[in-house]
């Protein structure tokens, strides 16, 4: 006979896999699986971020730069196209990332409607 144990004490660390564990009735097994997959998703979600607002930053330093140069020369017609190009590829890598995103949460969802056991 199984007990429902309550592990959540605000005072006291308790690893992941010992509430899935408690509450959840998993084997250990799948306990620690869920719990590293947890982990690693956290993992691997800050290291895109990361890399994703390193990537924006330099998008607006360039944009910065090319709006300074259009500004300090109105008459040329460079400038202003190049203008137009820094924004436009801005707009696209933007959607593009929007879509990646939908893509990568599509995956996600649809793996785990084909992994539920019931």
């Amino acid at each position: 006979m199984r007990k429902n144990v309550t592990l959540f004490v605000p005072c006291h660390s308790i690893p992941v896999s010992e509430i899935l564990r408690y509450q959840l009735n998993l084997p250990i097994g799948d306990a620690l699986t869920i719990s590293l997959g947890g982990i690693a998703f956290i993992v691997a979600l800050s290291v895109v971020l990361s890399v994703r607002s390193e990537d924006q930053q330099s998008q607006r330093d360039k944009l910065e730069a090319v709006e300074r140069r259009a500004e300090e020369s109105p008459d040329k017609p460079r400038a202003a196209w190049d203008l137009a190009r820094v924004k436009l590829e801005s707009y696209l890598d933007r959607n593009l990332s929007q879509v990646r995103s939908i893509f990568w949460l599509t995956v996600v969802v649809g793996a785990s409607g084909v992994s539920d056991r019931n």
